[in-house]
């Protein structure tokens, strides 16, 4: 069976449900960054989030989506992992979930023919015995787990075969590495952003606003995250679930530079202070104003690309004008019965609506 029907008929297992935010919101930034490197690289990529794992990466390539590779991404704000964290299983509602090497190493056994490459990825080091040091485990940015001591390894794979109720242990450990990385769970958003700013200075598109960019291509790794759909096909779970090469450039090929995006922005918050709107609910559609005209770059968001479709006929054909205040233009069309509004409010929010709605109004009245 091909790596497109296996990734598609493999169904993941059940996960250990809602997540801390800040972990999440650790998870997708490192994401990004990830993203950034694979774009830069000039190689085709297809990451998946949330599909078997927290990320994976292939290429995507309608042919041959190889090669595979899965991270799992665990923040940690105390102490090194050790054996025994990697290990260690956790509660689930219907018994013990996997460990985190059980998880990990699980991939190999559920895609044995196509040599996956396994990554688990922390902010903290690793306090394990190797088979050679110096340097210490804690003193290394990547361990290969066949570079760890028999002792460990033993330990590993005794876990794994339990587990997975084997009967042999596992092989595969030379394809299974330890990273870690730069960034941390207080200082992840600063990370990101900072990362954004490096790729837009080395691109031929400086104009590009980096914390807009860096808030769309947020939201988009979070709605491919939180989508709960089962895909129909290879094809389906690509749009659903992944961020391609292409994807990611049509976010950055647009002729918009940041100018106009914060002139635009500036005047429908000028506008709604002139009104006294509430300084909160001015804060959050300025903030989801900018994610939004980024956002509508992308061609392929069908989200935005059907609310916003909507939303600009119903500017048009309802009585906003340039005497109306804006903010009462706003409550009215959100007020609206529509599954395509509600579908906006819940890959994103209600304030993103509101803004694409401030965003439409005052483009209607600038004709």
């Amino acid at each position: 069976m091909s790596l497109r029907d296996d990734l598609f008929t493999q169904r993941p297992r059940e996960t250990a449900g809602s997540r801390a935010a800040n972990r999440f919101d650790f998870q997708k930034d490192w994401a990004i960054c990830r993203l950034l490197t694979l774009h830069e690289s000039g190689a085709d990529y297809l990451m998946l989030f949330d599909y078997h794992d927290d990320v994976v990466v292939l290429d995507s390539s309608p042919a041959t989506p190889v090669p595979l590779s899965f991270y799992q991404i665990k923040s940690k704000r105390k102490g090194n992992w050790t054996t025994k964290g990697l290990v260690k299983r956790d509660k689930g509602a219907n018994g013990p979930l996997l460990s985190p090497l059980g998880k990990l190493w699980g991939h190999r056994l559920r895609f044995p023919l196509h040599s996956p490459v396994l990554y688990f990825v922390s902010n903290a080091r690793f306090n394990i015995r190797l088979l050679s040091e110096p340097p210490k485990s804690t003193e290394r940015e990547e361990i290969r787990l066949s570079d760890v001591h028999g002792d460990e390894l033993t330990v590993f794979k005794g876990t794994v075969r339990a587990e997975h109720h084997l009967t042999a242990d596992p092989d595969g450990e030379g394809s299974i590495m330890l990273m870690v990385t730069d960034i941390s769970p207080d200082n992840h958003e600063t990370f990101a952003l900072g990362k954004i700013a490096e790729f837009i200075d080395k691109s031929s598109n400086r104009t590009m606003p980096t914390r807009p960019l860096y808030l769309t291509v947020k939201a988009e790794v979070s709605r491919k995250n939180n989508c709960e759909r089962q895909p129909t096909s290879f094809e389906d779970l690509c749009d659903v679930k992944g961020i391609s090469r292409a994807d990611f450039q049509a976010m950055l090929s647009t002729p918009a530079t940041s100018e106009r995006i914060n002139a635009l922005v500036e005047d429908i918050s000028r506008q709604l202070q002139h009104e006294n709107v509430p300084y909160q609910q001015v804060r959050a559609i300025r903030d989801e104003c900018a994610k939004y005209l980024v956002s509508r770059m992308a061609p392929d968001n069908e989200v935005i690309a059907a609310a916003r479709a909507e939303i600009e006929m119903r500017v048009r054909t309802s009585r906003t004008s340039p005497t109306t205040r804006l903010s009462d233009d706003i409550a009215a069309v959100a007020a609206d019965t529509s599954v395509t509004f509600d579908r906006v409010r819940q890959c994103y929010s209600s304030s993103f609506l509101e803004s694409m709605i401030a965003v439409a109004c005052y483009e209607q009245r600038q004709l």
